[in-house]
């Protein structure tokens, strides 16, 4: 690891704070990009801003990373690799376009072949560890139930928000017809409390980790609830500029869940594990917004498609609204959830603090 263990939760937090200064700054500079139009690209022009980032990075990340060799060599797992990518390709492509083919065979085949593949990965995982080969993911650390209920934890917070974040650029943009830059304007308080969470919560998790992932959770659940009654009591008369205050709960709520809720999840992980922890867990993390923007998504455009049925002439923004509302019970629900594991979840890793003591992550 390259922090130490009371340095972790400081980088966790501010890692969050630039994620949440991130969502501020890609939301504005994409508005621009496609309100200039660059070349004519039209909403592709979002993209032109990874290659100068990306490149960017690259350069700046090889003199802060220490080089760090283990005893030994160990060979790369390329053959699991190479199972596990093509298993979750097999599962996100069809997620995000088979709504949009109307779910053919094709797609019920792909998600046949994910689960096959998947398998055939776990059977060659636990192969390399029998004849102490390097696995590219320990099996082993699937039996802590504590790291089972964070994944779990994880997933049910990210895939409301990743869904979130799309059915409300779906609503500004097309339902209310913001333009690009205005949209961009409208995110800023959820941006903007993020950050600000995510810089105070890692000095509150060292009083009391437990209570600020509950506080968190309870405050982006009110958040919802809020965004809910705004847009469900206004009606077709709706501004934006009335959502902002329940954009800073949901804002708040996200930082002090997301901020410390990895580490909590690393801090009932022996330290064996603590690696590989970390990339299942960033891992699931975005496996968890494909599944947020596929499912939440397509009850959004399913809702569109039932009212034009059933109305073929219905308002515009009405339309919107209501997909709208359908699919934020969806996050709503799953901010409950969220809440509600994440008290099993500090009981969890007590309890394997308690059977392992010196055994911890940290």
């Amino acid at each position: 690891m390259i922090f130490p263990p009371e340095e972790r939760g400081k980088a966790i937090g501010l890692y969050g704070a630039v994620s949440g200064l991130g969502l501020i700054a890609g939301q504005m500079i994409g508005g621009m990009l496609i309100h200039w139009n660059a070349w004519g690209l039209g909403w592709r022009s979002v993209f032109l801003i990874n290659i100068p980032i990306g490149l960017l990075a690259v350069l700046l990340i090889i003199p802060l990373i220490p080089e760090m060799r283990s005893k030994g060599e160990k060979g790369m797992d390329w053959i699991g690799a190479i199972l596990l990518t093509c298993s979750m390709i097999l599962l996100t492509y069809p997620l995000v376009t088979g709504r949009e083919s109307g779910w053919p065979l094709w797609v019920y085949i792909s998600f046949a072949g994910s689960l096959l593949l998947f398998f055939i990965f776990l059977f060659q995982e636990k192969g390399l560890n029998r004849s102490k080969q390097t696995p590219l993911i320990p099996v082993e650390i699937f039996k802590e139930r504590s790291f089972r209920s964070g994944i779990f934890t994880i997933l049910a917070y990210q895939i409301g928000n990743g869904g979130f974040f799309l059915i409300v650029s779906l609503t500004l943009q097309d339902g209310l017809s913001l333009s690009a830059m205005d949209s961009a304007l409208a995110f800023s308080p959820i941006g903007g409390a993020f950050f600000m969470a995510c810089l105070i919560a890692p000095k509150w998790s060292r009083r009391n980790n437990e209570a600020v992932l509950k506080w968190g959770a309870f405050i982006l659940t009110m958040g919802y609830i809020a965004v809910l009654a705004v847009t469900y009591s206004s009606g077709e008369q709706i501004h934006w500029g009335q959502l902002v205050v329940p954009f800073l709960l949901l804002g708040l709520g996200q930082g002090l869940v997301g901020a410390p809720l990895m580490g909590t999840i690393l801090s009932g992980v022996r330290s064996n594990f603590a690696g590989s922890a970390s990339g299942i867990l960033s891992t699931f993390m975005q496996i968890a917004n494909v599944f947020g923007v596929a499912l939440i998504g397509t009850v959004y455009f399913s809702s569109i498609t039932l009212q034009e049925k059933r109305n073929p002439s219905p308002s515009w923004i009405e339309s919107h609204l209501t997909s709208f509302n359908w699919s934020l019970l969806c996050s709503l629900s799953l901010a409950i959830v969220t809440f509600i594991l994440i008290f099993y979840l500090h009981g969890r890793v007590r309890h394997n603090k308690a059977l392992h003591p010196v055994k911890m992550a940290d």
